[in-house]
């Protein structure tokens, strides 16, 4: 049985229990993870989606209420990484920059200037792999985030 064990690590369940093991409840934030993740955060969204938009008939500019899932759950799952930079990395800036950019246009009608802000995507990982350091933990160079 100990020969197999080489052969395990290396199969795709192998690598799966590793990365499991790496994103587990030992992260920056693992009391905030645990209890975001156990909040029905898509159930206050439907019922809320649904009471106004029955009560007021606002149907259309409503539905972007549930481009905040996306951005909720990442936020959770950025909680449970154990460095600065994988909790960067991990943040939700491609969902949140897309709501702003519907948000916006949808409010302004400006969608030839409003594309621009999805510039902001990439400047954001340039600036992270660049200036943010990984192999630290978070609370040895600031207090806070």
């Amino acid at each position: 049985m100990d020969n197999n064990a080489p052969e395990k690590e290396n199969s795709v369940k192998g690598k799966i229990k590793n990365v499991a093991a790496k994103v587990s409840e030992s992260g920056l934030y693992p009391k905030t993870a645990s209890a975001m993740m156990k909040f029905p955060y898509f159930l206050i969204v439907v019922v809320l989606y649904c009471g106004l938009s029955f009560a007021f008939g606002i149907w259309h500019p409503l539905w972007i209420i549930f481009l905040t899932l996306p951005i909720y759950y990442r936020v959770a799952t950025a909680c449970k990484a154990k460095t600065k930079k994988a909790f960067c990395n991990l943040l939700p800036i491609p969902e949140a920059v897309v709501a702003l950019y519907l948000i916006i246009s949808f409010a302004t009608g400006a969608w030839k200037y409003t594309w621009m802000l999805f510039l902001i995507i990439p400047v954001y990982y340039w600036f992270v792999s660049v200036y943010v350091k990984g192999k630290e933990y978070f609370f040895t160079q600031t207090r806070g985030f």
